[in-house]
């Protein structure tokens, strides 16, 4: 199901970005904090600051950009309950009009961190 959740991210960073634009993805542990961060960075249109607290609402769609992209609204919904309920983690943006948004999952590690995770995140690029 994150697998989903990060791909509903993702698809969204696409739809809003236009040609020419960028899309990263960005993870890290905090051994200290015992998280696990995922970070879906893109420099799209953006949400506006009303739309903001909306926009993991069900069937909440942001007006600024509904001519820009068809959707149902579900789709950021479906990310929360996926992160929070199922994973009990968090999920949270930061967007700019014009430059872009900033998606974070912030999971809780499983285990202790090892410093050979590191290393093996590392190798898979």
């Amino acid at each position: 199901m994150l697998y989903q959740a990060i791909l509903n991210v993702l698809s969204n960073a696409v739809k809003y970005t236009p040609n020419g634009g960028s899309i990263a993805v960005q993870t890290a542990a905090d051994p200290e904090r015992g998280k696990v961060l995922i970070r879906i960075i893109d420099t799209g249109v953006g949400i506006p600051p009303k739309d903001l607290p909306f926009i993991f609402d069900k069937f909440y769609r942001a007006e600024a950009n509904k001519r820009i992209a068809p959707g149902t609204g579900l789709g950021l919904s479906l990310v929360r309950h996926i992160v929070e309920t199922v994973h009990g983690g968090r999920v949270s943006v930061e967007s700019h009009v014009g430059c872009g948004s900033c998606f974070v999952i912030e999971l809780e590690l499983e285990r202790p961190f090892q410093p050979e995770d590191s290393v093996a995140v590392a190798a898979l690029g």
